[in-house]
């Protein structure tokens, strides 16, 4: 469309607009955090799984589904 541009995907843009937001140092706290952040949303899942009913989450997986059927 514009001579001399070279189109990017919009994942190129997204990346090129934090590298200008976030220097180094927040990339590398970044990667330190990812894993806490990950284990902590693991936990957050598994707690709601546990404070709702574990019966509607439970009906969705197959072969457990069985287990609960109405009588």
């Amino acid at each position: 469309m514009w001579a001399g541009r070279q189109s990017i995907g919009r994942g190129q843009t997204a990346t090129r607009m934090l590298e200008q937001i976030l220097g180094p140092r927040h990339r590398q706290l970044l990667k330190n955090w990812i894993p806490i952040i990950t284990t902590w949303g693991a936990v957050a899942g598994v707690l709601l799984v546990y404070a709702t009913d574990r019966k509607v989450v439970v009906s969705c997986i197959p072969y457990i589904k069985r287990k609960f059927k109405s009588d």
